[in-house]
């Protein structure tokens, strides 16, 4: 009896020890949320403190702003006369004044926070730092990037466009965006797409709200009442300059804004401010076909059907359709180039396709590279060439298998992870022959096509305008046009 209390008496022990732990991981925890939570007693603190902070420092720039309310706004002081730094300094020496880099204001360095002054109303607002190392991108088009969250950013300016209430993408989870000249567009989700101007100019349509009122306030034209994308799902977009061209859930292609090259590919010349479905109408070749991605050029358009066959539209010039001729102001409808007879792609099965200001390229499935257009080698020369039909450029990755391929607007290919191991990566700019990529503050010169395996690259995700993320880090590319 009494081995068998002994007994009960340390398993009644051991439960009460367990309980004691556990109750002590919730009060841990309890406290850690109380401490550092979004609403916890020390974030509220450290709020309140960068609050003060931000406060003081505009007061200490408005005092500044009064010494010369003309000087400071104009900026023509030589930077050792300005009377506005001037007075910064006196209150923090490494004080910094900015007069030309924004189009909205002056931009203000000051006792280690950035702020802006508008130009208009003189009203001093503070710039939010993000930390973009810490974000991992999936997807970036000119200036924008997406993250793993759905979070859209304007790297450039510095912000999250859908992170804080009372903004028009609130809450949205951004798929995809395509940044054009004149605005951007967006892709959510639920497969609604949101434009809206980055310059005062919608005189094309580019928006596709069915108007040519310039709007810098993002808007779901999905949503709006009578527009033909209202009842449609969206899965993919393009953007180039100020047109689009979509896919649609059932591979159906849409097109909005300049067509003055036939590049909406409804083999006309004329504009439209509202989606139209091209694969819909009644003499497209595109009627009963299943379109998986489109990519859109300056000029011209591109689409890869579920069979991997190529289809080309637009402007002929420079041989960028790849139908064997290159008459410049010829426009062309959707034709499968994979079709035709002769083609060096006919019977190529294609995987992945990417249009630029004056060439195209395509990628098979073997992982060999075509290209066409004007500036299409992929080896160093100082000859200009246009090709008109699809090249095979498989010497290039010298047994290497190139896994995607992209074409920005200065017509610059990017041929991503390499030999099977995501260590090694392929850039050529196919207009100029050479460029500089900066990464971690060291430049390495392309000329041609050359390999870097010094830069221990994981993933190459995808390449904008002045961006690219390579292992989940986000680097800005220097580009150099000449020697």
């Amino acid at each position: 009896m009494l081995l068998k209390i002994k007994k009960d008496m340390k398993g009644i022990t051991l439960i009460a020890l367990v309980i004691t732990i556990i109750v002590l991981l919730i009060l841990a925890a309890v406290t850690i949320a109380t401490l550092t939570g979004d609403n916890g007693i020390l974030t509220q603190a450290n709020n309140a403190k960068t609050k003060n902070k931000i406060e003081s420092d505009i007061e200490a720039i408005r005092l500044a702003m009064t010494v010369d309310g003309i000087a400071w706004y104009s900026g023509n002081y030589p930077e050792d006369e300005d009377p506005f730094l001037e007075e910064l300094k006196k209150t923090d020496e490494n004080a910094e004044v900015d007069y030309d880099s924004n189009p909205n204001g002056i931009l203000v360095h000051y006792n280690g926070s950035d702020y802006i002054i508008d130009s208009n109303t003189k009203e001093i607002e503070y710039i939010k730092k993000i930390d973009f190392d810490s974000i991992k991108f999936i997807y970036l088009s000119g200036d924008y990037g997406i993250s793993e969250e759905g979070l859209l950013y304007n790297i450039r300016e510095n912000i999250c466009l859908n992170d804080e209430e009372g903004e028009a993408l609130y809450g949205t989870v951004v798929k995809e965006v395509a940044s054009g000249y004149t605005f951007c567009a967006v892709l959510d989700e639920n497969g609604k797409v949101w434009t809206w101007n980055t310059i005062e100019d919608n005189s094309n349509g580019e928006l596709g709200n069915g108007t040519t009122s310039a709007s810098f306030e993002p808007t779901c034209i999905s949503d709006i009442a009578g527009n033909p994308l209202n009842t449609v799902t969206i899965t993919t977009i393009s953007s180039y300059e100020t047109s689009t061209i979509a896919v649609d859930s059932n591979g159906k292609v849409w097109g909005w804004g300049n067509n003055s090259n036939g590049q909406l590919g409804d083999g006309t010349r004329n504009n439209t401010n509202i989606p139209k479905c091209i694969s819909d109408l009644s003499d497209s070749k595109l009627k009963n076909i299943s379109i998986r991605q489109v990519s859109l050029g300056n000029k011209h358009g591109m689409a890869l059907d579920s069979s991997g066959k190529v289809w080309t539209w637009g402007n002929e010039e420079n041989g960028v359709l790849g139908n064997g001729s290159n008459v410049d102001g010829t426009l062309q409808a959707p034709l499968c180039i994979s079709d035709i007879s002769g083609n060096p792609a006919n019977g190529v099965t294609m995987k992945d396709i990417a249009a630029g200001e004056k060439s195209s390229a395509t990628l098979d499935i073997n992982g060999n590279v075509w290209t066409w257009g004007l500036y299409t080698r992929l080896s160093y020369s100082s000859d200009e060439e246009i090709r008109n039909i699809p090249e095979n450029k498989e010497n290039v990755s010298n047994n290497i298998i190139i896994k995607e391929i992209f074409a920005n607007k200065r017509d610059t290919l990017l041929l991503a992870d390499t030999d099977n191991k995501l260590n090694t990566m392929i850039i050529t700019d196919m207009r100029y022959d050479f460029f500089y990529l900066t990464i971690n503050n060291e430049s390495y010169r392309i000329t041609g096509v050359r390999q870097i395996n010094t830069c221990n690259i994981d993933k190459v995700i995808l390449v904008g305008d002045s961006y690219i993320v390579i292992d989940n880090k986000l680097y800005e590319i220097e580009w150099y046009n000449g020697y």
